[in-house]
């Protein structure tokens, strides 16, 4: 506890995140004593009170391989802090006036001081509500964001001026099935840095990266399966669709595909195969990348999708027997620009979206003798671009303004106020974030000094509650008792 002329409430350990000035990573107290009572192992079993000052209080830090079978079930490559050195040095024990201790004694009481606070470390990263409730938390809850929140990144650097975390998509996906070994060398190398200041000057409080390849990781897990999709089968599970069931027929080819309305008849049923396999693309189309996304420092997006379309036609007089009678290959692009520098009437920043253009950029067709359809793979081509260029043309862009995000009166309390909320383009990917300044007074004191009870008093009414729903056992005992 601290020593005699500083009031418990007010303490607070010096907290260091990899300080370069300080070396190491974890936290150090001084201005500590420690109180307590021992019983003498005689027969009246005499109670002695002692106080030793600490002369020194450090732990450091460092990060091991997590071992928690949850946390390694998403995340194999976790990390957790654990002790690398504890450096506590106890002064001399002086006991009661007038009462007499061996050296030996006094000596095994200094080694289980020493054990004692080691225990309580552990019961502290365990999360056991008797040591929490005896400690000031708020000193601990950076140590306690590293532990629980960097077990689930998959990169994390910790340093004086920020805690970053990378989080992949790749985590959730490998949950459910093995990442394919052609995956990672269809994603690019992305240099992405955070920014140290936002636009007006302010530090940076929060700051999200979303690059490329977060949206590419998603859009390959469907380039990567090496099947097709039937468009009837999809909308015979909805019945809602069923109109449209009705209406996939060749009448409806007879526009774009006219020939296959002449090779097959009118009004006999089709069916659409489709897949966005970049193996059955790559010999098709020329020079054609896999479906994804990309992004400039401009704000300019651009959003590619390949895709095999195989028409097949229902034989005459063989219901559920089916002719091919086109391959399609097809690379569609979407185009659109995001802004962030125009201003409202209100002086508001907007986030403006402007949607530029959608267009089939490539078509190649076959009939079933793999002969190359040139004149429909032009009628395809122009009459979708028609329509989508007229499309286009009657989209108004969407705009919202980007209000600076409201700061939290408890926020105030710690001494912090929300500024200057910006997103930013860089070549690969955005970033958002969020400034933060100094709050010298809160606008609500009283609230403040509620908030700052809680905090300091939530482990001890946890603490109570448990005791109060457990009738004092603990979590054990009670499943034990139970049981």
């Amino acid at each position: 506890m601290p020593n005699e002329n500083i009031n418990i409430d007010d303490y607070d350990f010096d907290v260091s995140i990899n300080d370069t000035e300080k070396g190491y990573m974890g936290f150090e107290g001084s201005n500590l004593r420690l109180v307590g009572t021992v019983t003498k192992s005689d027969e009246a079993a005499t109670t002695i009170s002692f106080t030793a000052p600490v002369n020194k209080f450090r732990l450091e830090a460092e990060f091991i391989e997590e071992d928690n079978p949850e946390v390694i079930d998403i995340n194999p490559k976790a990390q957790k802090p654990t002790v690398k050195e504890f450096t506590f040095d106890v002064g001399q024990i002086t006991f009661d006036e007038g009462v007499a201790v061996s050296d030996a004694c006094t000596a095994e009481l200094h080694e289980g001081l020493i054990s004692g606070v080691m225990e309580m470390y552990d019961s502290l990263w365990a999360g056991d509500l008797d040591s929490l409730s005896a400690m000031p938390v708020e000193s601990f809850l950076p140590l306690i964001l590293i532990r629980h929140v960097g077990g689930f990144a998959r990169e994390q650097i910790i340093s004086p001026e920020a805690i970053e975390y990378g989080f992949d998509p790749e985590m959730v996906f490998e949950r459910v099935r093995p990442t394919p070994a052609k995956k990672a060398s269809m994603l690019k190398e992305i240099s992405s840095e955070f920014s140290g200041q936002t636009e007006g000057g302010e530090p940076v409080m929060v700051s999200l990266i979303l690059d490329e390849n977060a949206i590419n990781s998603f859009i390959l897990e469907f380039v990567l399966i090496e099947r097709a999709f039937s468009l009837r089968e999809f909308i015979k599970h909805d019945p809602r669709l069923a109109e449209i069931l009705s209406q996939l027929n060749t009448q409806s080819l007879a526009v774009v595909l006219p020939s296959v309305v002449e090779e097959f008849g009118e009004g006999r049923p089709i069916d659409f195969y489709m897949s966005m396999s970049h193996s059955l693309l790559a010999n098709k189309l020329d020079g054609v990348k896999p479906s994804g996304f990309q992004m400039d420092k401009n704000g300019n997006f651009k959003f590619v999708f390949n895709i095999s379309v195989t028409l097949l036609v229902e034989k005459k007089g063989a219901r559920g027997t089916w002719d091919e009678a086109r391959s399609m290959f097809v690379s569609f692009t979407a185009k659109g620009k995001v802004t962030t520098n125009t201003t409202n009437k209100y002086g508001e920043k907007m986030l403006t979206l402007f949607p530029k253009s959608a267009e089939v950029s490539q078509v190649k067709i076959y009939d079933k003798n793999d002969t190359e359809m040139e004149l429909e793979q032009m009628l395809l081509t122009s009459g979708f671009n028609v329509q989508m260029d007229t499309i286009f043309k009657m989209v108004q862009p969407f705009e919202m303004p980007m209000k600076n995000l409201p700061t939290p009166p408890e926020m105030e309390c710690l001494g912090l106020g929300l500024t200057d909320f910006d997103i930013t383009f860089k070549k690969g990917y955005l970033e958002a974030k969020c400034g933060y300044k100094k709050v010298d007074k809160p606008r609500d004191p009283e609230l403040c000094e509620g908030f700052m009870a809680a905090l300091r008093e939530g482990p001890k009414q946890a603490k109570s509650s448990v005791d109060s729903l457990f009738g004092g056992l603990s979590a054990k005992e009670f499943i034990e008792d139970k049981q």
